[in-house]
């Protein structure tokens, strides 16, 4: 009696063939319906399988082809929709599981809003279906379902209504639609890996059909699907940032005024207790801070190459919000951002693909949406990309150069690989050494003029987006290139060579002469001025210590044919001043192995990176003089250097067999040798022994500073004789003038 109080009566608008093949189905399946509400749940058990059987097909599941589907359809909304949803809460699992699979293919399969009758079918099944899940999935009471599989149809039931358009009219009640919110949100934490997944396509389904709905208790979705991010699965990550994406848009957006779940229409009664709006922006700009940022940064380095593919597709959708469809999101652009060009340096090619593919589409976007601030020292000839992310560099740079500080190897590396790719975005190209003369002009080169003939020096900086940065980017990388850890290093000398070869390149050369000569307060020191040295040796692309090997990205700019270090276009014009600090007096004072390692290492990179400018003899003016011109001033200069760690390299602590000092700063002077057309490496001392000779006599003479010399100053310079006697044969004065010297001390 209880299941036919349940048969209503014909629904208005249902054709009459329709209604008439209803009604001469209903009593062939009343005793079955009646069965639906038997105490006993075999007789439950088996009415539900009758019914089942006429409905729908034995095998294949699918509506039966004896009736129409609008008859199917008619029959469900009049004589099955309120039984079946009564045994959602059925003692048996099998009546509770067998009663949702007809439930939802009817849903999915049979009902049409669109057919005469039915335009209000699926407002009204889920203004009683959604609560129906609810007190099964979305509580956290005893009575909740206990059978995952059966929890995972009720999802997929809230899945498949959220996508019918109509159903917007029974979210309009504030118990229906808050019944959504919290079988979601529950389902959400489930244990269930599947039950997690579509829980991110009944999202997908919320936002896209009722906004309003999602936006009303988005906060707990977010913190729970975020909490998703950590699953062991890989396919559970990507459909979670899938979902993710979507509703952190949606509830950036606060509710139009007067806007309904379906986002059109008069206010529900409740909306003057909606939240303000300034507080609303608050509690948004928390969960992306304290919530979202944090997941998504995880994701970023996650170790599925699918899971980075997804990141990089949600990172493009957000950034390319603004401004259709919300500007909440500016003031994370920036990070955002970032984090997209960091997979722009990933392992994998696919997803570097992707990333570069985003970033090209975000940056068109903004532009056409004039969305991107002006650039200071931009010629109009950029890049839409180099534009875009010029414009965001004054954000995104300070946190890069805070982050290769973190405590993590992974994030300080990750940082050192984002702030290289920034580098070469914002670049937009190698110096030109025909437009940008010898530290002179705009772009890359040096903002102030060089220390000359000891006049006062200014402030030196780059142009362009990075300009304004290189100090404070050169100071981190004299930081990184000393870390303990070799993958650092690594990440760190391909930064600074990113940034040699980039029209900062001619400034940073300038930039690193003070911190080499220990110039500055406090600057004076071994590890300030080897800092400097790794440095130079980075940037003009050479091998830094035990981060000697290349990185990835490192490799795959060589394949690519993109110039590593700053090039011998670039580094000629500040080859003179560089070797200058090279042989400073008190550098080569300063006994120190790590110091004398990175000498060593930088004069070898500028000698391999230019060897033209680093290793010529003497030349013949035009009344047949012998003269020294630019390069062999550099080029004595780095003998005298490399003379003095070949003296050294005798005595304690330089004497470690393991190290070769001798020999490769040796090998260094044959590679001067080398280029200068000589095969005999003793011409290259001689020819540049006055002037080598000249340095030694300054320095024992005191000249300059006499606050550099000590104790150990006769010992050094008869460290640097001894070594020049050594490794060539001596003729007619010169000899004796080295014998002198030496005795002199």
């Amino acid at each position: 009696m209880a299941a036919s109080m349940l048969i209503v009566e014909d629904e208005e608008g249902v054709p009459r063939e329709v209604a008439v093949a209803v009604q001469q189905i209903v009593p062939k399946i009343q005793r079955d319906l009646n069965c639906l509400a038997d105490p006993d749940r075999q007789t439950r058990r088996k009415g539900l399988l009758r019914l089942k059987g006429v409905v729908l097909e034995g095998k294949s599941g699918k509506p039966s082809s004896a009736y129409p589907k609008e008859v199917l359809a008619s029959l469900f909304t009049q004589h099955l929709q309120g039984p079946l949803l009564k045994l959602f809460a059925d003692a048996s699992e099998n009546c509770r599981e067998t009663s949702l699979q007809l439930v939802h293919t009817f849903v999915s399969l049979v009902l049409d809003e669109t057919a005469a009758g039915q335009g209000s079918c699926f407002a009204r099944l889920g203004a009683v279906a959604f609560p129906a899940v609810a007190k099964r999935i979305g509580v956290n009471q005893a009575e909740a379902e206990p059978t995952e599989e059966i929890r995972l149809l009720h999802i997929r039931l809230v899945t498949t209504l959220l996508l019918k358009p109509s159903v917007v009219t029974a979210l309009e009640n504030e118990s229906v639609s808050h019944a959504v919110n919290q079988s979601i949100a529950k389902s959400l934490l489930d244990s269930f890996p599947d039950i997690k997944r579509e829980c991110a396509a009944s999202i997908r389904a919320l936002v896209k059909t009722a906004p309003n709905v999602a936006r009303a208790e988005g906060d707990v979705l977010l913190r729970n699907l975020v909490a998703n991010l950590g699953h062991q699965h890989s396919k559970t990550r990507q459909l979670t940032l899938q979902g993710l994406g979507q509703l952190v848009v949606c509830y950036a957006e606060p509710p139009a005024a007067g806007a309904t779940s379906a986002g059109a229409g008069a206010a529900p009664a409740d909306a003057a207790e909606a939240m303000e709006p300034a507080d609303r922006t608050s509690l948004f700009n928390k969960l992306m801070d304290d919530v979202v940022i944090p997941g998504l940064h995880k994701c970023v380095v996650d170790h599925s190459a699918q899971v980075r593919h997804t990141i990089a597709r949600m990172l493009s959708f957000l950034l390319r919000a603004r401004p259709e469809k919300t500007s909440a999101l500016e003031k994370f652009e920036p990070t955002l951002l970032t984090m997209l060009v960091t997979l722009s340096t990933d392992l994998t090619d696919e997803v570097t693909g992707v990333a570069e593919d985003c970033l090209a589409a975000v940056a068109t976007h903004c532009l056409t949406n004039n969305s991107v601030a002006a650039v200071a020292g931009a010629t109009g000839d950029e890049t839409e990309l180099t534009r875009y992310v010029g414009s965001m560099v004054p954000q995104m740079i300070p946190a890069l150069i805070s982050t290769t500080g973190h405590w993590t190897v992974t994030e300080r590396c990750k940082a050192l690989d984002t702030l290289a790719a920034v580098i070469k975005v914002c670049d937009g190209g190698v110096w030109d050494a025909a437009t940008k003369m010898a530290f002179g002009g705009g772009g890359g080169a040096a903002a102030g003029k060089m220390e000359v003939d000891g006049e006062g020096e200014e402030e030196v900086g780059g142009g362009g987006a990075m300009g304004p940065f290189l100090p404070s980017v050169m100071d981190a990388l004299c930081r990184v290139l000393q870390d303990d850890d070799a993958e650092v290093i690594t990440a760190a000398s391909h930064c600074a060579a990113a940034l040699g070869a980039s029209s900062q390149g001619p400034a940073l050369l300038e930039l690193v002469v003070p911190r080499i000569r220990g110039e500055g307060a406090g600057m004076d020191t071994p590890q300030n001025r080897t800092a400097g040295l790794l440095l130079l040796t980075a940037a003009l692309g050479g091998e830094v210590g035990q981060g000697g090997g290349a990185s990835y990205a490192m490799k795959r700019a060589v394949a690519e044919g993109e110039v590593v270090g700053a090039s011998e276009t670039v580094l000629a014009p500040a080859a003179l001043r560089l070797s200058e600090a090279l042989a400073e007096p008190g550098l080569m004072m300063m006994e120190d192995l790590t110091l004398t390692e990175a000498l060593l290492d930088a004069c070898t990179a500028m000698i391999r990176r230019a060897p033209a400018a680093c290793s010529s003899l003497r030349e013949f003016g035009s009344a047949g003089e012998e003269e020294f011109g630019a390069a062999a001033h550099t080029c004595s200069r780095l003998v005298r250097a490399l003379v003095q760690i070949q003296g050294n390299a005798e005595v304690a602590p330089f004497n470690d067999a393991e190290l070769s000092l001798a020999e490769d700063a040796l090998a260094a002077v044959e590679e001067i040798g080398k280029a200068a057309g000589v095969a005999d490496v003793s011409v290259v001392y001689s020819d540049h022994l006055d002037p080598i000779m000249d340095m030694l006599m300054a320095l024992g003479e005191g000249e300059g500073d006499e606050s550099m010399l000590s104790s150990s100053t006769p010992q050094l310079v008869r460290r640097a004789t001894q070594s020049i006697r050594r490794r060539f044969v001596m003729i007619g004065g010169d000899w004796w003038r080295l014998v002198a010297i030496g005795d002199d001390w």
